[in-house]
């Protein structure tokens, strides 16, 4: 995301992405760009605003502070560089850092309730079972992303057509 002030279509992504599409049992990170600008370090930014994130709602593993502008700014630059390899090394599923994500049991061994879970929801509705699916769950969670009721209802019709009966 660019750097400036967390709007309603930031907070409406982010729960279309973390709270729909992931069931909020996917690590998000969060890269903010266009900080060349920074007095000291690019990373102050975040400091400033972490805060303004979970107030509104939006909660993130981890972040990257950077610039994606080469000239007159090497060193931010090569530093950008780095805390992104960085960032993707932590949180990619074959990184070192993974304790937050949804597969890895506390205890040691393998998780994938999560995965089996979305599975059987993916094969309920791919089996006719959208109906129950586009009342109780999609268009509700639709209108938590910022989506009017019938917008919501329009898309649930769509995706039904697309992925039930296979037309578009």
């Amino acid at each position: 995301m660019r750097a400036g002030r967390l709007n309603s279509t930031l907070r409406s992504n982010y729960r279309l992405f973390h709270e729909f599409l992931c069931d909020k049992k996917v690590p998000i990170v969060v890269v903010i760009t266009h900080l060349e600008g920074e007095v000291r370090e690019m990373d102050d930014w975040w400091k400033r605003n972490e805060d303004s994130f979970r107030r509104c709602g939006i909660h993130v593993a981890g972040h990257a502070c950077i610039t994606a502008i080469k000239d007159n700014y090497e060193k931010q630059y090569e530093e950008s560089r780095t805390t992104i390899r960085k960032l993707v090394k932590d949180f990619a599923a074959d990184g070192q850092n993974l304790a937050c994500a949804p597969w890895n049991d506390p205890n040691g061994g393998d998780n994938l309730d999560w995965f089996v879970s979305f599975t059987c929801k993916l094969k309920g509705l791919l089996k006719g079972n959208w109906k129950l699916h586009a009342k109780k769950d999609v268009v509700p969670r639709l209108e938590r992303c910022g989506m009017s009721r019938d917008i919501a209802k329009q898309l649930a019709r769509r995706i039904k057509n697309v992925v039930v009966e296979g037309t578009t």
